[in-house]
């Protein structure tokens, strides 16, 4: 994700992954493709990668992706995607976490098997 900041000027996003295993670090927001039923392709997997890892800041669908990604797919079965999205914000980052993680631990009061949402709160800070 890249941004055109009204100070610095155009910069990557990056955001940090508490939950590797060699302690946090700040990556670009990045998944793997699943695979059907859960992925048709590599521009749904990125759009479901893309929600999960910036905490529903950025909510754009596969056919969108598509659209206006600039995409390097090589060799095939990988995906490179660069996309500029502007006016982020990192209070509006905690603030989606902090619903994430509360709307989570009420589906996990009711289904303790899982919610589906953990991989949302794997980034802890933009």
């Amino acid at each position: 994700i890249a941004c055109v900041h009204a100070r610095h000027g155009p910069c990557l996003v990056v955001f940090r992954n508490q939950g590797r295993k060699y302690g946090p670090f700040y990556e670009c927001p990045w998944g793997l493709f699943d695979g059907p039923p859960t992925h048709r392709n590599i521009y749904e997997a990125a759009s479901d990668e893309l929600w999960e890892e910036t905490c529903g800041l950025v909510d754009c669908g596969a056919d969108v992706l598509l659209a206006v990604g600039r995409w390097g797919l090589h060799p095939p079965w990988r995906g490179l995607c660069a996309l500029r999205v502007d006016g982020l914000s990192r209070e509006q980052f905690f603030h989606n976490r902090e619903a994430i993680a509360n709307i989570r631990n009420e589906i996990l009061q009711d289904n303790p098997k899982g919610s589906g949402l953990g991989c949302s709160l794997e980034m802890d800070h933009m």
